[in-house]
């Protein structure tokens, strides 16, 4: 599939590609020989289902976009994340569980995820559906948090203490498309840094302020992260 999007791409585009699935390789193979961390490293559980991709042409949709294989493929990149953490081969990670218009179908739902999120009336049978959506991305979620909890960092404790994960959508209500009163979900304590187990509501600040507190937790020196229009600094009050 890579090799057919390559043929089809200009000469940055495939420069950009080539040195993006270059660095995925490159930190695959460093966790399957074992990282550098001896004893916080270890590989032994993943992919203990042994799940594969065909090399070559093997169909449309290609097997990675099955929904039936949506879930598997969501955790073992989890995984990856949790594999990397553990042994120190990177700290940053981003995943995003498909794209904004996404058609995929989990659990026998039977319309498509982007199709629920315009639901029209809130008490629509649509609206339950979406809602069976966000609880199926809770579970997910709650599977990489305890996921990292399971794990020991090299300082004893445990990678999600140790972390922040930040959950997010870009739309706050997807029916009316708007970005107000967007709902973020922080976990892990970052070190100490981050106290959990609270609901905060900071009235409609800039969101680009969370991002710098989050940077803030983390030993990352700024006050602003992008759009400055807002103000600069973090959430007053969140740590």
């Amino acid at each position: 599939m890579l090799t057919r999007l390559n043929a089809r791409l200009g000469t940055n585009e495939r420069e950009k590609l080539e040195k993006h699935t270059a660095s995925v390789r490159e930190v695959e193979q460093r966790i399957l020989d074992g990282g550098s961390q001896g004893g916080v490293c270890t590989t032994g559980n993943f992919n203990s289902g042994g799940f594969t991709v065909p090399e070559g042409w093997h169909g449309y949709p290609p097997k990675i976009h099955l929904d039936e294989h949506f879930e598997t493929i969501g955790k073992l990149q989890m995984d990856l994340i949790t594999q990397s953490f553990a042994c120190d081969m990177t700290r940053v990670a981003t995943l995003m569980w498909s794209h904004p218009v996404s058609p995929t179908r989990v659990e026998n739902i039977d319309q498509g995820h982007h199709d629920t999120s315009h639901y029209g009336n809130r008490d629509s049978a649509t609206a339950q559906k979406f809602v069976q959506y966000k609880q199926y991305f809770m579970r997910q979620f709650r599977y990489l948090i305890e996921s990292l909890d399971s794990r020991l960092d090299s300082d004893g404790n445990s990678l999600l203490f140790n972390s922040i994960i930040f959950l997010c959508s870009e739309l706050g209500d997807s029916n009316d498309h708007d970005h107000k009163d967007m709902p973020f979900i922080l976990a892990g304590n970052a070190g100490g840094a981050l106290q959990t187990g609270r609901y905060l509501d900071f009235d409609g600040d800039a969101h680009t302020k969370l991002l710098v507190s989050i940077a803030n937790m983390m030993d990352v020196s700024i006050d602003s992260f992008g759009y400055t229009g807002h103000g600069r600094g973090g959430l007053s009050g969140l740590v």
